[in-house]
């Protein structure tokens, strides 16, 4: 029989589709979340300090108004990111960059071969600086005499820049270098039992012991590096494969234990009354589980409803003025859990804004695919 009429005609209906309204699963108001914490975000602290709060926002930015392909939104970004960038290279602080890393996005935003070349130069030298436990963790240096230990937070970083390095020099040897990090932290930091990871290794009187409890923020950390480095990496690579298992591990040890409400407590491993619900470690968490699973790396069930959960209630956590509400203080290695068994934490910490525009981004990812993949079931209807 022939098939052909039954091509044109699917190829068809997909046009028809493609320009006609598709009932897609209902979206949260994230969107205006990032209008709000945008609108309100005091880009005169650039002034003031130049640290990762001011450089992941102008990334979340930039990579939110990319995706969206909204051109205004991006131009002013990357004006943010310039400014930015100027300032830290007139302070001679353009090295250190310990949670995020600016003028890669610039340059994926905006390529231009002297960008590519300083990021080259400036990660062949984070290289030779990095020193590593014994089992080949990279080391954090902290305070309170923990010049060895390492930390959940921080190496997620190092693991990026190191898959950058890959992907702008065409040298696979350093994928391998970005996966093992993860490889390795994982045997250092996970909970046989639960899946989840500890802050860190090093901080405590006995430098042997893992940092007490399991901190949403830093799981957010991490799975963000999860994704980026995934992002760059080939897909059809052992490297790739091998950073894919542990997302999925650590994704179901985080779903076994989110909230009914669609939010992940402050320390994950304690009874939800203990411990608050936690905005940038959920807007981490669910906005990165979003990328992978529109990009295939996670399953739709039960990941699908476990992230829009978390997109539904989120804006709740926003206020118009841009403030973003029970946002965990800084813990670092979590050295002690009692300051973080409270009722609730005081509004405006700036671990917030960015978190927000990440789950944005991650919103929008997944609406995306859940359009693609609507447009293709009704074409072959």
């Amino acid at each position: 029989m022939n098939q052909t009429p039954c091509l044109f005609l699917k190829i068809a209906l997909f046009g028809f589709f493609l320009n006609n309204t598709i009932v897609l699963p209902k979206t949260s108001d994230l969107s205006s979340s990032v209008t709000k914490v945008e609108k309100n975000y005091d880009f005169g602290k650039f002034k003031l300090s130049i640290d990762y709060h001011h450089s992941i926002f102008i990334e979340a930015l930039i990579r939110y108004y990319k995706f969206v392909n909204d051109s205004e939104g991006l131009s002013r970004s990357i004006k943010y990111a310039e400014q930015f960038e100027k300032k830290r290279s007139n302070l001679n602080l353009y090295p250190r960059r310990v949670f995020s890393y600016l003028p890669y996005w610039i340059y994926k935003a905006k390529p231009n071969l002297e960008l590519k070349k300083k990021i080259l130069a400036e990660n062949w030298s984070y290289q030779k600086r990095i020193r590593f436990s014994p089992e080949g963790a990279m080391i954090r240096n902290y305070q309170r005499n923990s010049k060895d230990a390492v930390l959940i937070d921080a190496f997620q970083n190092y693991s990026y820049r190191t898959a950058i390095l890959g992907e702008l020099s065409n040298d696979k040897k350093y994928f391998k270098k970005a996966v093992e990090q993860y490889e390795v932290h994982k045997k250092i930091l996970s909970d046989s039992q639960t899946g989840l990871w500890h802050q860190g290794r090093g901080f405590l009187k006995d430098k042997n012991s893992l940092s007490p409890s399991n901190w949403s923020r830093g799981h957010g950390w991490a799975i963000r590096g999860i994704i980026n480095v995934l992002q760059i990496l080939p897909p059809e690579s052992k490297d790739f494969h091998k950073l894919k298992g542990i997302l999925e591990e650590l994704s179901q040890a985080l779903i076994n234990v989110q909230l009914s409400s669609g939010m992940w407590p402050c320390l994950l491993d304690r009874n939800p009354a203990e411990s608050p619900e936690e905005t940038s470690g959920t807007a981490l968490i669910a906005g990165n589980m979003a990328i992978a699973i529109s990009q295939g790396w996670l399953p739709e069930i039960p990941y699908t409803k476990a992230v829009r959960k978390a997109f539904a209630i989120l804006p709740e956590f926003v206020e118009d003025d841009g403030t973003v509400l029970s946002v965990s203080p800084g813990p670092g290695p979590v050295w002690e859990v009692e300051p973080w068994l409270v009722d609730s934490f005081p509004p405006g910490d700036k671990h917030g804004s960015f978190a927000i525009i990440f789950a944005a981004l991650g919103e929008c990812y997944l609406d995306q695919f859940h359009k693609r993949k609507s447009l293709v079931e009704t074409s072959v209807r």
